[in-house]
């Protein structure tokens, strides 16, 4: 297979092989044909010169009787004739006497109606030009002036201009391949370097960028887009790495948790209700596994193909006063008050079960933080050409720095390390990827009484 560089020189020689050829054939042609005019106009000048001064000439021929020259008035170089009506040849001069004219000269049937005919002919080893004259009489055709010229100047010409555009060609091709050697050079320079710095990249060293390339044409703009490119990959991939460690460290904790409880019970028999207390702790675990597996295979195809969702058109103030109603045990259990306060008139096109999911999410973590005797409260409002629906509650909040963060998968905060209190780390991450598939999002900001707002907006 050839080198990019090599189709390059070889394209531009062969445009510019085909515009030389091109240029030569239609200089050649054009040539051609003003040399055979131009011998075409002196032949009918001088079959026009033999009839004398004084003769009327109107459109290019004679329209009155003339007399038929009997003597005809030598031109170099040039065949003329004199034929009157019966073919015969009334006086001649110029090359070739001996060679008889042609056919087309002593017939005279294609004349009739007096106008010059040109023909093209042989005539004494040479290729001829030929134009007969007709001469009309007082009772039809006198007659005919035949005057013929070798066309052997122009024939001859012709290969000369050929050959100087052959020659022309060959320079051409010469200065061209040159050309798209530099030309070549210039632009496949910088993508071989590239390709050699591609080449670089690897899994394992995705710190290595393509070289900056100066101008702001194709392959720079393309330098900075694999760049680009690069840099995204490269924070892809370190949050994939982050997401297996902590998914790894998430999933060892709780099976630390299993075998211990297992080998420990094991050692020895034990009365029934050690073996049931420890039955429920290795229940608990279970149920933490699976709700932990639950939410990584959800993030899986969230990531793989999007969450899909069942949309159906919601009153949005009924429907979120009942998501919110079934936390009220849970918020007086743990010694808060739920207030909920659906005053926002929309309606939404949503999904309710995945809605349902992250409004769950985001009034248990409002209850796990609300301290004794705090308030959750819930409210929705409109929202521009949507609607909002906050959730907020009385604890501590979240720090100003760690608002982007706790939507992070695994991310939990410094005062919620332990799984009792802080969950898995990936409720707000499953919540974010729900309110944007929908078209919407979710963050969080400061509670006017100190605590936090979550806000999830949607689109109308």
């Amino acid at each position: 297979m050839h080198s990019f560089r090599t189709r390059i020189i070889a394209a531009f020689v062969a445009v510019n092989l085909v515009i030389v050829a091109l240029f030569g054939g239609i200089v050649s042609l054009s040539l051609s044909k003003r040399l055979r005019d131009r011998l075409d106009s002196e032949l009918i000048a001088i079959a026009r010169a033999q009839l004398g001064p004084g003769v009327v000439w109107a459109e290019g021929r004679l329209h009155a009787p003339v007399a038929l020259p009997t003597r005809v008035v030598h031109h170099p170089g040039r065949m003329i004739a004199v034929v009157n009506d019966g073919g015969g040849v009334v006086d001649r001069a110029g090359p070739h006497p001996e060679v008889p004219l042609p056919a087309f000269a002593t017939t005279l049937d294609f004349v009739a109606q007096h106008h010059p005919d040109l023909h093209t002919a042989r005539f004494g080893g040479e290729l001829y030009r030929f134009v007969v004259y007709p001469l009309p009489g007082p009772l039809g055709l006198e007659g005919a002036i035949v005057v013929g010229g070798s066309l052997e100047p122009v024939t001859s010409l012709l290969p000369r201009v050929f050959q100087l555009a052959l020659w022309a060609g060959g320079i051409a091709a010469l200065v061209a391949g040159l050309l798209g050697w530099l030309l070549a050079r210039s632009v496949v320079a910088p993508v071989e370097e590239l390709a050699r710095t591609a080449r670089q990249i690897g899994e394992h060293n995705l710190e290595v960028r393509m070289p900056t390339l100066a101008g702001r044409d194709e392959l720079a703009t393309l330098t900075v887009s694999l760049n680009r490119m690069l840099d995204r990959l490269a924070h892809s991939l370190e949050l994939q790495r982050r997401f297996l460690s902590d998914a790894s460290h998430e999933i060892r904790t709780p099976l630390t948790i299993l075998r211990g409880n297992l080998e420990v019970t094991l050692r020895r028999e034990r009365p029934a209700a050690e073996y049931r207390a420890c039955l429920e702790t290795l229940a608990g675990e279970v149920d933490h596994l699976e709700r932990l597996a639950q939410q990584l295979l959800f993030l899986a195809r969230a990531d793989a193909a999007g969450v899909e969702l069942h949309a159906e058109e919601v009153e949005v103030d009924e429907w979120a006063t009942r998501v919110a109603e079934r936390h009220r045990p849970a918020v007086a259990a743990a010694g808060g008050h739920l207030t909920i306060d659906a005053m926002s008139g929309a309606w939404a096109s949503l999904d309710p079960a995945r809605m349902q999911q992250l409004l769950d999410n985001l009034l248990a973590n409002a209850c796990r933080f609300t301290p004794q005797g705090g308030e959750v409260r819930v409210a929705t409002r409109p929202d521009g050409a949507g609607v909002s629906i906050a959730v907020e509650d009385d604890g501590p909040g979240v720090p100003e720095t760690a608002r982007e963060a706790i939507f992070r998968r695994f991310f939990r905060g410094d005062d919620a390390r332990n799984r009792a209190h802080g969950g898995s780390g990936l409720g707000l991450a499953i919540g974010r990827e729900i309110a944007r598939a929908h078209g919407g999002e979710v963050w969080v900001e400061a509670a006017p009484g100190g605590g936090a707002r979550f806000v999830v907006r949607l689109p109308g």
